[in-house]
């Protein structure tokens, strides 16, 4: 296992990446990370947030304390949730480098150690995990937990990442009829959420000209919810060696009323 977040270079390391960055030497210089549980000491580490009034995403920079397992979100030390479904893969393993926050942070969602972009790899990979979702329709409100498939592609300091979900069928889902009470909610089975061509910029992702969103399945199998001239905020980024986990935040909101609200976790 990796074993460093923060990297302390000394003055033999600098001259070391010197002679390498001018072909004085030809040992690779590897770049070392500590998951969330393993951490002893503070670390940077990035904060996911959705605002709850403008239902914008970002990211910010936060202190993680790991004797403490807390991260400083406005001055305020906010537990992790190592447990939470949403921090989880799909094989029930907890994921390393990305957690869940115990009382959400208010707006801050999720924490995660992020890649360093030069340790980004190239190609392809595929992520598995869930989505923590909130989706409302003109029918009501769905809220619940959707396993999910984050599939990317990585280009020269850029790429795409596609975020599908699939079936409301975990974390005892609700439902809200419009002007009702909650209820609990059985799935269809062909709940569908697909957020595509997000924008990756290094070791980050976001919302960009060419993202789209198609939902269906909620409610009956055979339905449609369609945003019109949707609003996509999505804000994330790649987590640990080599990308080896993901962690992000999505909105969609249109003037009909329609939104989604998500978080999505995972692991290659």
């Amino acid at each position: 296992m990796k074993t460093l977040t923060l990297i302390k270079l000394s003055s033999a390391s600098i001259l070391a990446l010197s002679l390498a960055a001018c072909g004085g030497s030809d040992e690779d210089v590897t770049v070392e990370y500590n998951s969330l549980l393993a951490e002893t000491g503070t670390a940077d580490v990035t904060g996911i947030s959705i605002d709850p009034s403008t239902k914008a995403t970002s990211s910010q920079t936060l202190s993680f304390d790991g004797a403490a397992d807390t991260a400083t979100i406005n001055s305020v030390a906010v537990g992790l949730v190592p447990d939470d479904l949403i921090s989880k893969a799909t094989d029930g393993s907890g994921l390393s480098y990305v957690s869940a926050l115990a009382n959400s942070g208010g707006a801050t969602k999720l924490i995660a150690v992020k890649t360093v972009a030069s340790d980004m790899p190239s190609g392809s990979a595929s992520f598995s995990g869930h989505s923590n979702i909130s989706l409302t329709t003109g029918a009501g409100q769905y809220s619940g937990v959707m396993p999910t498939t984050m599939n990317a592609t990585f280009g020269s300091g850029g790429g795409t990442l596609d975020v599908t979900m699939a079936g409301l069928s975990a974390g005892s889902p609700t439902f809200t009829p419009a002007n009702g009470l909650d209820q609990s909610y059985t799935s269809t089975g062909s709940e569908s959420i697909v957020l595509s061509d997000l924008d990756i910029s290094g070791s980050s992702f976001m919302a960009g000209s060419s993202s789209s969103v198609a939902v269906s399945g909620f409610g009956t199998a055979s339905s449609t919810t369609s945003f019109t001239t949707p609003t996509i905020s999505a804000t994330g980024v790649f987590a640990g060696p080599q990308a080896a986990e993901l962690a992000g935040a999505a909105t969609v909101v249109d003037a009909n009323g329609r939104q989604l609200l998500t978080t999505f976790t995972g692991s290659q």
